[in-house]
């Protein structure tokens, strides 16, 4: 699978998706779907990756191929989060959950786990948003998957600050944007505005001054004690 440049992707998609023609491997096929459906998706094609995901979650139904049905659901689902459709974003990130889970594919759970909390969110059921989030993260920590990691962080920030924990709510702000520079990942519209309104909230109960220097100091943490701070652990000696 390639990594990255979306063009590129489009590229190994449609070498893919001829081979697999051409051999009449359906899996190959439903593969080169996907892919197409993520390259778009980074281009910036809602619409197009919706679609996409969408004929991707068909073929897998189709096959029952259990982790292209996994990564399918948690796509697709992410999209429908994307439009403000978090009932329906819910539904498919728990089925993907579910699946990863009798698969026993932790990558699948800690992904899963993560954006399930964020469509509880979404859905203002904010505790249970906190304890995906912190499952998710508890997931993401024991594989070493510091993508799903980065984005625990952002959600359980986002939560800490509503719950009036500024302090924490600011250091975790602040570790979750310094990974993410590290890692050079990209937002889209909904992360930008959990961000936007923690930022918001954590300026008016800290000020400007105190909230800058609160977020440097946050920036400055190992991820490990950041991931201690998130899961309400007791940081090792």
């Amino acid at each position: 699978m390639w990594q990255g440049d979306p063009d590129e992707g489009e590229e190994w998609a449609g070498r893919l998706l001829e081979l697999s023609r051409q051999a009449g491997l359906e899996h190959g096929v439903s593969l080169a779907i996907h892919m197409f459906g993520i390259a778009a998706s980074m281009q910036g094609d809602h619409d197009r990756a919706r679609a996409l995901h969408e004929e991707s979650l068909v073929h897998a139904r189709r096959q029952d191929d259990g982790w292209l049905l996994s990564v399918a659901t948690n796509n697709l689902g992410s999209m429908y989060m994307e439009e403000g459709d978090f009932e329906r974003a819910a539904e498919l990130f728990e089925e993907s959950l579910a699946i990863g889970e009798a698969r026993g594919d932790l990558d699948r759970r800690a992904r899963a786990l993560t954006n399930l909390g964020y469509a509880a969110h979404g859905l203002g059921e904010g505790a249970r948003a906190h304890e995906l989030l912190r499952r998710g993260l508890a997931a993401a920590e024991e594989i070493g998957l510091v993508e799903s990691q980065l984005w625990a962080l952002f959600g359980i920030a986002s939560y800490e600050a509503e719950a009036g924990d500024a302090l924490a709510a600011a250091r975790l702000l602040g570790r979750a944007k310094e990974l993410q520079s590290d890692l050079r990942a990209g937002r889209d519209d909904l992360a930008e505005e959990v961000e936007r309104r923690t930022l918001a909230r954590l300026h008016d109960a800290l000020g400007r001054e105190r909230l800058a220097s609160e977020l440097a100091a946050g920036a400055a943490l190992s991820l490990e004690d950041a991931i201690d701070l998130a899961l309400g652990r007791q940081p090792a000696d």
